[in-house]
């Protein structure tokens, strides 16, 4: 080889950029996270209290289990209006009421197809979070997101959601990269996530190290603004929400961080165990007198 020749492949290493040397590996957070993904199906009727003609509908959706029990974390929003309702009232575009009821709920563990009824335990409606108990989750223990041992945030840091397709696409996993770009403190303490698709509303996103950062909600803001969007554009507006934009109006979408949220899985978990003791007593044979 000439001398020309080895000084221009010298050169060209040297162009060739270094891989990052803590580059984070979002593969192994996938496999390790996965598990504990969830894939539900949930049917519920909505009914008008303005009349009309009750109407049913069935969607897939994901969650994260958070207990070995079964207790899986969802977006409320699946099961209740109130959040979009609440929205319109404040952008000046009426108030409609509107009772949703879940008639039917299906869970299905780590991308399979055999069905595990559930039935909603508890809703917190200002944190837009609710919670599914497995009626009979099956042995050994479930995997569970464990929210006690949170991960450090800061602005900056990448973080990932981890989700599941929907059975038309075999439930397989997948995790999109979102940034870490900035803090509210009011109406409550969340951090705002950029840079991806942070649309993974009530789904859990980690930090490179597999621990679970937050949790993704949407927040009201009771604060007057002159910057409201125009109720007729709304649709379009909160499509854009996750995908380039944070904010609609008075509704946003950000991080709740994991303490936060810590706290409302325990009053869940309560909450279930209660529901399971009740269904079990009801089902257990009356003994004569």
């Amino acid at each position: 080889m000439t001398r020309t020749a080895v000084a221009l492949a010298a050169l060209s290493w040297l162009l060739i950029p270094p891989s990052p040397a803590n580059a984070a590996d979002w593969a192994a957070v996938v496999q390790r996270t996965a598990p504990a993904i969830v894939n539900l199906k949930i049917t519920v009727r909505s009914e008008s209290e303005s009349g009309g003609e009750p109407e049913e509908s069935t969607q897939e959706v994901q969650g994260a289990l958070v207990d070995p029990s079964g207790l899986v974390l969802v977006w409320n929003s699946h099961f209740s209006a109130n959040r979009f309702l609440d929205l319109l009232a404040e952008m000046g575009g009426g108030d409609f009421k509107m009772k949703v009821t879940p008639t039917d709920i299906r869970v299905y563990l780590d991308g399979g197809a055999t069905e595990h009824k559930a039935f909603l335990a508890a809703a917190d409606t200002d944190l837009d979070l609710a919670f599914v108990q497995i009626e009979e989750p099956p042995v050994p223990a479930l995997p569970a997101v464990d929210f006690s041992d949170a991960a450090p945030i800061r602005a900056g840091d990448e973080l990932a959601a981890v989700s599941r397709l929907s059975s038309a696409f075999d439930r397989v996993p997948y995790f999109d990269v979102v940034r870490v770009a900035g803090e509210i403190r009011k109406p409550r303490p969340a951090w705002i996530v950029t840079a991806g698709n942070a649309t993974q509303l009530g789904m859990p996103y980690f930090a490179a190290d597999g621990r679970a950062a937050g949790v993704l909600v949407t927040v009201m803001s009771k604060a007057k603004s002159d910057a409201l969007s125009n109720p007729s554009n709304l649709m379009a507006d909160l499509i854009s929400l996750g995908r380039g934009e944070v904010e609609v109006g008075p509704l946003g979408v950000f991080l709740l961080p994991a303490e936060k949220v810590r706290s409302v899985i325990e009053q869940a978990r309560q909450r279930a165990r209660e529901l399971l003791a009740e269904r079990a007593a009801q089902a257990a044979p009356q003994q004569p007198d």
